[in-house]
């Protein structure tokens, strides 16, 4: 996280003022390797990604409970 962390203006990509900018750095990587097939392990919901060159997505969830246990 720390070469993206230069963009954002912070080192920690907890922080909220930082958020915004790591979509934009994760879509411009996407766009260079496209057409190379990749997994993008992302937060975001498809909405989110509408205009980006993913030819399918797959939600993985759980609890709260079970991430604690992982």
């Amino acid at each position: 996280m720390n070469p993206a962390a230069a963009p954002a203006g912070s080192p920690d990509p907890a922080e909220p003022d930082t958020r915004p900018a790591y979509p934009d750095l994760v879509r411009a990587v996407v766009s260079v390797i496209t057409p190379l097939r990749a997994v993008l392990l992302s937060l975001s919901t498809p909405g989110e990604l509408r205009d980006w060159p993913i030819g399918a997505w797959l939600r993985l969830d759980c609890t709260d409970e079970e991430r604690l246990r992982r």
